[in-house]
């Protein structure tokens, strides 16, 4: 399938606007992208089922296809409002924290007493 001109006035509708459903991505936006990305999660490569804004919209990103990828429901909860950059150092981050956590404190061995 071919995806669709960026200057198509059916994918641009106003973010901006006061009812919810024009700030929505189109439907047919929506499967151009998904079958674009063959419904592959482009983050962990499952079953993709809607679609993400790469730079996030709250962050001014545009809703083009350029801008958007498939994704699955767990990694586009995952993610938020986040770029996918930060989102993956953020996971590090959170893997790192865990890790330390699990250890245990290394206790230093006690020094034998001397014998005066």
């Amino acid at each position: 399938m071919r995806t669709p001109s960026a200057s198509n006035p059916l994918l641009h509708w106003d973010p901006a606007a006061a009812d919810p459903a024009q700030r929505r991505i189109h439907p047919i936006l929506r499967g151009a992208v998904l079958d674009r990305d063959g419904w592959i999660c482009e983050y962990c490569g499952g079953e993709a089922t809607e679609v993400d804004h790469v730079d996030p919209r709250a962050r001014g990103g545009a809703t083009t296809p350029a801008n958007l990828v498939a994704v699955c429901r767990s990694c586009n909860k995952a993610k938020g409002f986040r770029t996918p950059g930060e989102w993956r150092r953020d996971e590090a981050l959170e893997r790192l924290l865990a890790r330390s956590r699990g250890r245990r404190a290394r206790r230093r061995p006690r020094a034998a007493p001397s014998r005066s």
